[in-house]
C-alpha cells in the first residue's frame, strides 16, 4: 500500500487488548498491509512490559526484530515509578526505548501517520 503509515497507540491495561494491538502491528508490518508501522506503548500497557509479561514481551521482541520502532512513554513510566523496570525490559530484549511520546505523536500525525489505538 503506497504511502500508508500507521502509529499503533497501545494504551489499554487489558492484556488481551494489548496483545491484539501488538499482533495487529506485527501483521501489518510483516504482511505488507501498510508501508510503515510504529508502536507506542502509552499508559497502562507499559505496566505489562515492565512486569515482563511473557506473551507481551515476546510480541514486542518480534516487532523489534521485524524492524518496527517500539517506544514507551517515559512520562507515564516516571509517574508510575516503573521507568527503570520498563527500560531494563526493553533493553534486555533489544526491543524498544523510552521517550516522551506526546511530541512524537504530534510529529507523526503531521507526517501523515494514521493513529490506530488499542
Amino acid at each position: 500500500m503506497v504511502g500508508v503509515k500507521v502509529l499503533a497507540l497501545i494504551s489499554s491495561g487489558d492484556k488481551e487488548k494489548v496483545v491484539v494491538g501488538l499482533r495487529w502491528a506485527f501483521n501489518a508490518k510483516t504482511r505488507g498491509w501498510v508501508d510503515d508501522v510504529k508502536v507506542f506503548l502509552f499508559g497502562p500497557s507499559e505496566d505489562l512490559v515492565a512486569k515482563r509479561d511473557e506473551e507481551v514481551t515476546t510480541i514486542v521482541k518480534m516487532l523489534a526484530d521485524a524492524g518496527v520502532e517500539v517506544v514507551a512513554c517515559r512520562g507515564y513510566a516516571e509517574r508510575r515509578g516503573i521507568s527503570r523496570e520498563l527500560e531494563n525490559a526493553l533493553e534486555a530484549e533489544a526491543a524498544g526505548r523510552l521517550d516522551f511520546v506526546g511530541p512524537l505523536i504530534a510529529k507523526l500525525i503531521a507526517e501523515g501517520y494514521h493513529v490506530v489505538s488499542f
